[in-house]
């Protein structure tokens, strides 16, 4: 059945929030080379005319696409940033800032799981335009999670380490988790992934003389299925 085209007063923004929202689901479903332009109109009310007049070639939505991407993602490391380097100034809980920051990074992937898989099984390593894209973006994540640990361990937060290498292993351990456990998965329990993706990174960075489960059951750090921190269940926390 032929879908209803758009009605031409439908706002020009609206009309082109379609077609994204259409590409979008056509490359997680299909991929990058396996879609046409008219398979993306196909997903939408608007004409192969329409398409033409906000985007001029399949390449240049998907880029659109990335691009909205990086936007959403470098907004939310920025201020996720600036927390961690405000509880660090001011002596503030780094373990639930710590946390929270990384509750949002997972579910920004898992509010949007179709642009998530276009980025991970799609854009990255397509070729030499979008792979800078996604090396700059890597390179400012990294160097925010370098500050961020340098900061904790001259503040004596955390035990001494190669700082480089465990922002790379924290870094990949995210990305890990992001790619397996949310990208192909409609449904997931992002508070479970983050509180156990957290204590693994605390039981890792506790200074040394420090019992990081014992930490853990007693710190206001564990992320409950509304997203607030609280205790783990069993220690004055919620037990739903």
């Amino acid at each position: 059945m032929v879908a209803p085209k758009a009605s031409p007063r439908m706002p020009a923004e609206k009309r082109k929030e379609e077609i994204v929202q259409a590409a979008k689901r056509t490359f997680a479903r299909k991929g990058y080379r396996s879609t046409s332009i008219a398979d993306i109109v196909a997903q939408s009310s608007v004409g192969r005319g329409t398409f033409y007049l906000h985007f001029d070639s399949k390449r240049e939505i998907f880029i659109h696409i990335i691009e909205s991407y990086f936007d959403g993602l470098v907004s939310l490391l920025d201020q996720n940033h600036k927390a961690m380097e405000r509880a660090l100034a001011e002596g503030g809980n780094t373990m639930a800032v710590w946390v929270e920051n990384l509750y949002r990074m997972l579910v920004y992937h898992q509010q949007d799981p179709e642009l998530s898989r276009v980025i991970y099984r799609e854009a990255l390593g397509m070729d030499a335009d979008f792979s800078n894209r996604v090396m700059k973006l890597d390179s400012h994540v990294r160097k925010m999670m370098r500050d961020e640990l340098q900061m904790m361990l001259d503040m004596g937060g955390m035990r001494d380490c190669d700082v480089p290498l465990t922002a790379s292993i924290l870094y990949s351990s995210v990305a890990g988790i992001i790619m397996e456990y949310i990208v192909d998965h409609e449904e997931v329990d992002v508070a479970y992934l983050c509180n156990s993706l957290f204590a693994h990174h605390a039981r890792a960075l506790m200074p040394v003389g420090l019992d990081a489960d014992e930490v853990l059951k007693t710190a206001d750090v564990f992320v409950g299925s509304d997203g607030r921190l609280g205790k783990p269940p069993g220690e004055g926390g919620a037990t739903s």
